[in-house]
């Protein structure tokens, strides 16, 4: 990708739902399609009062699988 593009297309797509994080993987591309970046990220749950991780609840996961 270079400034002489005018338009890039960012996609965000969920690749896995775990016990208590989400992978996500992420794209950048040209407007022909010309792949010019990309990224996974895993995103866990937290738990507020000991800060550690935390199953996902049903209702979160209800929702991310609606998003899948």
């Amino acid at each position: 990708l270079r400034q002489e593009h005018d338009t890039a297309v960012v996609s965000c797509r969920l690749v896995r739902i775990g016990t208590s994080s989400l992978t996500l993987r992420e794209e950048i591309r040209t407007a022909e399609g010309e792949l010019a970046a990309e990224s996974e990220a895993v995103i866990v749950a937290r738990d507020r009062e000991n800060g550690g991780s935390r199953p996902l609840n049903e209702h979160e996961r209800a929702a991310f699988e609606r998003a899948q």
